[in-house]
């Protein structure tokens, strides 16, 4: 066999060997980042889900109400201690007093009511928009998983490959029987991605592929 020849079928494997990883590097890399963007739009929704939930109890705790029939409308924020010390007495004044502070109350409370049925009628379309898009993102989970298992597949093919190159190193010291074997491998691994990133990352390596073509 022409040593001449067999080293350049040699740099040939050993060029694809270099690429076929770097493919796979950027095939994880990409992975990862699919998985970085996944956790920050999580957390990110789950906050928003807090955040809702504290606007919304923050609004029952301010209604309107007004004095009277003529009276006008003010915002009043609902306390856990109503001041009483000035409505206690029996006198007339202090009767006039303490019914006041009862009818206050109570517009108070019917609007307290009202408040927290408005905010949880609304409460309920807030929060499935949101988990609509918590559900959005972890369902990439299936996205990565199957990419992640053509890294897998690719790697294993890789494997099975060089393991056959050594098993007939003679046959394969020639440029055109590395070069079948190198295009066989990446047929399978571009026909198995899904992904037009996954296409994308490969063409950037390796070009267009090869399918169904022998090397010449």
């Amino acid at each position: 066999m022409d040593s001449k020849e067999a080293f350049l079928a040699a740099k040939i494997l050993v060029d694809f060997i270099r690429d076929f990883t770097q493919l796979s590097e950027n095939q994880l890399l990409a992975i990862r980042k699919m998985m970085e963007v996944t956790v920050q739009d999580v957390m990110s929704n789950v906050a928003t889900i807090s955040n809702t939930a504290d606007s919304k109890t923050n609004s029952t705790k301010v209604v309107l109400t007004k004095e009277g029939k003529d009276g006008e409308f003010n915002q009043t924020v609902i306390s856990n201690s109503e001041e009483e010390a000035s409505i206690g007495g029996s006198n007339e004044e202090a009767m006039d007093r303490r019914k006041k502070y009862l009818e206050g109350k109570l517009r108070r409370a019917g609007g307290v009511f009202s408040k927290h049925m408005e905010a949880l009628s609304t409460m309920d379309t807030d929060i499935q928009n949101i988990l609509a898009k918590v559900v959005g993102s972890v369902s990439m989970d299936d996205v990565m998983g199957q990419r992640l298992s053509h890294v897998i597949f690719s790697v294993k093919l890789l494997r099975r490959g060089i393991a056959q190159i050594v098993e007939n190193f003679e046959f394969y010291q020639t440029q055109k029987n590395i070069k079948q074997i190198r295009n066989e491998i990446l047929t399978e691994v571009y026909t198995s991605y899904t992904a037009e990133e996954e296409k994308e990352i490969f063409h950037k390596i390796f070009g267009q592929p090869k399918s169904n073509k022998k090397a010449s």
